[in-house]
């Protein structure tokens, strides 16, 4: 006989079938999505907890039977693509390898390094000489250590940019310290210059890296040839889980690159009066939580062209699959961290993550040319790379700014997995803008100043800056989300208004200043004393690019500001800001010799910060009776005590 069901015994099991359900749930056992690709892990049990959790890199490269280790240090994503290109590269010699961000472990471990292993440095030199943020605590904990490190192998490259005047300062330091420690260097030192050719300067570095790193490790110095993935695409089909636009943050109230705020443009204004050179001042609205001060700048992260994203979409055959959901997963996961955050979209990951307009690497150009089904294109493609191909590669890829885009519509047979397209193109970067608004004024508005990037190249293509035309597109819509934060900055005004401010900024170099003008106005305005401010200003044409004109004039009046101007194209002879400088020597020195008065520099670091910068020194030799050396000796004694700041970019 079967027992009586009744209304209790429905209601035990409904709570038993519910208490399963969330009991599978929470072990990360989904009902609602499956994979159309699964692939068992083979990874030894015993390894798994050493690569996921431990910050011992040592460790992690004896556990996983890795021979070398490539540190960067990295901050607008560079020396991180040299790591990562070099690792599959090293792979190909036979050489185990793993790039490795030097914020996820703990350098105290460098000196248990085996002899028998080696370590690369790849390390960017950032703002006044100073390591980038994820190299900053082994920069300092290095420079203090008095370690032996005498079983330490090591090579490092060193990415910098002689227009600024610390060039290389933190590859320099590190290579000498770790010298200093015993440690021994394979190969001298290979320094980068961004502004000339930093991928021919790490090609010829890493040319003779490869062969001596052979020799170390008794291995021919032969390619195996191996085209092997770093990492494998998994194509999901979910329907609980949104698609991951940025990575996140665990403390949701800290906005930054990972955790953006979005914020919507509330007002803009061409501040040139021609369609053809539009100067955008584009005010945002934000909260207490995104709070800035007077002179910080704004990160904004920008997005690519939804139309270049179609096209690339197109080229790559994946079209139909543009908002399908996907995981990249790392091929080894002791060697690398995720590119991007997944589980994701093509489209969003063309859109957010991926930088589609970068002029490709002689590295990239290869990769392409193994992908290259058809034997001209494949060989037009390796004759551009090489030592000896320098002025090839430079003619067809540099000059007229070919993209991936490009590369792939001129060579069809080019089928190459939208994977291997993502480990292999550079990061979508944050662009930084000066912010030309006072927080004493508009605590919840920030305001910026920029120019729409757009200039034709040689192919006759019109090119157009990412972010600048992503900020002008969303701002005549208005409203429109914006991922943004603040990154502090040190250009502040002296604590006491009574001291005199000399501001030099031609173009957008003008943005900090107008926040300055703005600020010390408000606190006239309040029965303040203020010092003299004064500002140079200069621009090509006074018709078409003079900006915030009126504003300027109305400040002039009042009284508050002194304006000196340089339109460079207004007459037949050029003048520049640094001109009018020399023109009024003797009242600079003046003010910044008798009055304490702080220099601000803002714009151009290539010529215009120079050019400043010698005329300053040309001043205190003319009008304080110094020599040459004394005079360079005296601008550098006020850089130190923070009366000479520059916010200068290349």
């Amino acid at each position: 006989m079967f027992a009586v069901f009744d209304v209790w015994d429905f209601l035990i099991l409904l709570a038993l079938a519910i208490g399963s359900f969330l009991y599978f749930k929470g072990k990360d056992f989904t009902f609602f999505s499956k994979t159309r690709e699964v692939e068992k892990d083979t990874t030894p049990v015993q390894q798994v907890s050493a690569y996921i959790n431990t910050r011992n890199f040592v460790e992690k490269m004896i556990l996983n039977n890795k021979h070398v280790i490539i540190f960067y240090g990295s901050q607008t994503g560079t020396a991180e693509d040299y790591a990562n290109g070099l690792a599959k590269e090293l792979q190909e010699y036979g050489l185990e390898s793993i790039a490795a961000d030097l914020d996820d472990y703990d350098m105290d471990n460098l000196n248990s390094l085996p002899s028998d292993r080696f370590v690369i440095f790849l390390l960017a030199t950032y703002g006044e000489g100073e390591p980038t943020d994820n190299a900053a605590a082994f920069y300092s904990g290095l420079m203090e250590s008095n370690e032996n490190l005498e079983n330490v192998h090591f090579a490092l490259f060193g990415l910098g940019n002689t227009t600024y005047e610390h060039y290389n300062k933190v590859g320099n330091d590190v290579f000498d310290k770790l010298v200093k420690l015993n440690a021994a260097p394979l190969i001298e030192k290979g320094l980068g210059d961004a502004d000339k050719s930093m991928e021919e300067d790490f090609l010829t570095w890493k040319e003779t890296l490869i062969p001596e790193l052979c020799i170390f490790f008794k291995i021919p110095p032969i390619k195996k040839n191996r085209k092997e993935c770093i990492y494998k695409l998994i194509e999901l089909d979910f329907t609980d889980i949104k698609p991951k636009t940025r990575w996140g943050s665990k403390n949701p109230n800290v906005y930054d690159a990972n955790n953006p705020y979005y914020t919507k443009i509330v007002g803009y204004k061409n501040l040139t009066p021609y369609a053809d050179r539009v100067c955008m001042k584009i005010d945002l609205q934000i909260e207490k939580d995104l709070a800035y001060q007077t002179g910080d700048h704004l990160g904004v992260l920008p997005e690519n062209d939804p139309d270049k994203v179609l096209l690339l979409a197109t080229l790559l055959g994946i079209c139909e699959k543009l908002d399908e959901m996907f995981n990249l997963i790392p091929v080894d996961p002791s060697s690398k961290k995720s590119i991007f955050p997944c589980p994701t979209t093509h489209r969003i990951a063309l859109t957010n993550f991926i930088d589609i307009l970068a002029i490709p690497k002689t590295s990239t150009v290869a990769l392409l040319a193994d992908y290259a089904e058809n034997e001209g294109e494949k060989d037009h493609l390796l004759s551009l790379i090489g030592t000896t191909n320098k002025e090839r590669y430079y003619d067809y890829i540099i000059n007229p700014c070919r993209t991936i885009i490009n590369i792939l519509q001129e060579h069809s047979s080019i089928k190459i997995p939208v994977n291997v397209l993502y480990e292999s193109l550079p990061k979508l970067q944050v662009r930084y803008y000066s912010i030309s608004s006072s927080s004493l004024i508009s605590p919840e508005t920030v305001s910026i100043t920029a120019v729409r990037l757009e200039y034709k190249t040689t192919l006759g293509a019109i090119r157009k800056g990412i972010a600048t035309h992503f900020l002008f597109n969303k701002s005549q819509e208005l409203n429109s989300g914006i991922p943004v934060f603040i990154r502090k900055s040190n250009f502040r005004l002296p604590k006491n208004p009574q001291l005199p401010v000399i501001m030099i900024g031609p173009g957008t170099g003008i943005a900090p200043f107008f926040a300055f003008i703005q600020e010390r106005a408000f606190k006239k305005s309040n029965g303040q004393p203020i010092g003299p401010t004064v500002l140079y200003f200069g621009c090509r044409n006074e018709s078409r690019d003079f900006m915030y004109k009126d504003e300027l004039t109305t400040y002039v009046e009042s009284g508050l500001l002194t304006l000196h101007t340089a339109f460079s194209r207004d007459q037949e002879k050029k003048i520049y800001v640094q001109n009018r400088l020399l023109e009024n020597g003797q009242e600079m020195y003046e003010l910044v010799n008798n009055k304490n008065a702080v220099i601000y520099v803002c714009g151009d670091a290539k010529n215009m910060a120079r050019e400043v910068n010698k005329a300053w020194c040309d001043i205190f030799e003319k009008h304080g009776s110094m020599s040459q050396q004394q005079a360079v000796d005296k601008v550098k004694q006020l850089r130190s005590k923070g009366r000479y700041l520059e916010d200068i970019w290349s």
